[in-house]
């Protein structure tokens, strides 16, 4: 260990081996846990249904699959036209954290202007720029969110 590598994880080159050894071992105690539970008297179960047992605990997490939503691409247009500087058509995408912040800057920008600040102008023009380049992100948004199918 060094200054660069001080505090930082698997800096020491094997740092991933360390972990799929323990892994391993880990695995390893298990199954012969397992196997001596088997022969043990007072649990009576086949060895084979607590190696199963026990291989379904230590196996390696699955990862989700995409949830695949239905969204009209029409209807997110429509939203973009009527609403898309408050970023409804954001959370019809399914994308609630920046259709948030995009209605946040317009309506605080929005308030700030009507009480006669109005270098908040800015925020509502940043709003509209925004609302603008959505206009050519929501096909893509679209299709990553239906995973490629239009539904019209």
């Amino acid at each position: 260990m060094n200054a660069r590598t001080f505090g930082k994880k698997n800096a020491g080159g094997d740092g991933g081996d360390a972990i799929a050894s323990r892994r391993a071992a880990f695995v390893a105690d298990e199954r012969a846990r397992a196997d001596r539970i088997a022969e043990s008297e007072v649990f009576e179960a086949p060895a084979a249904a607590v190696r199963a047992k026990v291989a379904d605990v230590v196996a390696e997490p699955e990862t989700a699959p995409p949830v695949i939503l239905n969204r009209s691409l029409k209807i997110a247009y429509a939203l973009w036209l009527g609403l898309g500087v408050v970023g409804a058509h954001r959370f019809y995408l399914a994308r609630p954290i920046t259709g948030a912040i995009l209605a946040t800057l317009f309506i605080a920008s929005f308030v700030m202007v009507a009480r006669e600040h109005y270098p908040y102008f800015a925020g509502i023009a940043v709003a509209v720029m925004w609302m603008v380049a959505d206009g050519f992100l929501i096909e893509p948004m679209h299709r990553k969110l239906t995973g490629g199918a239009f539904a019209k």
